[in-house]
């Protein structure tokens, strides 16, 4: 094409709309997968848009933290999606070229950080001192070791 303007944005910029791209459109794959799933199984199915206004409901909501538990509780949730949130800089899921953060992770350590907020989710339950919770996070990294490995092959 004769005078085609090329663009050529910083690579921390592109780092930037790779994260922002990966945490806004997440919710929208997962309700694609639902609806998806739920056809297959001859069922209706969620909106494609419903895991978007189960997070704005869910963001409406007031805080609530069981009695005795201490700071981690608390920050927990804000580690995990730290953690989610890592792994686009360190993987090029947009780009066909290396990130600026590329050399510090590959796909193990996006593996070994994932693996972290898994963690960092059971720990917090463990310490409510409720056994529904620990009983909870307990399936559910049990489920995830099963289900993780058959996902990726």
């Amino acid at each position: 094409m004769a005078g085609a303007v090329v663009i050529m944005l910083p690579l921390p910029v592109i780092q930037g709309l790779q994260v922002l791209t990966i945490a806004v459109a997440a919710p929208g794959v997962t309700g694609m997968i639902a609806t998806v799933e739920a056809r297959l199984q001859g069922r209706r199915g969620p909106r494609i848009l419903q895991p978007y206004f189960d997070l704005w409901k869910s963001f409406g909501k007031e805080s609530l933290a069981p009695a005795g538990v201490g700071p981690f509780f608390l920050a927990a949730p804000v580690i995990s999606f730290a953690c989610y949130l890592t792994v686009p800089m360190l993987i090029p899921v947009l780009t066909s070229y290396a990130l600026p953060l590329g050399e510090m992770g590959d796909i193990l350590g996006g593996g070994f950080i994932l693996a972290l907020a898994s963690f960092v989710v059971a720990v917090a339950a463990a310490e409510t001192g409720g056994v529904y919770a620990q009983l909870g996070a307990s399936r559910s990294k049990t489920f995830a070791a099963i289900t993780r490995p058959v996902a990726s092959s």
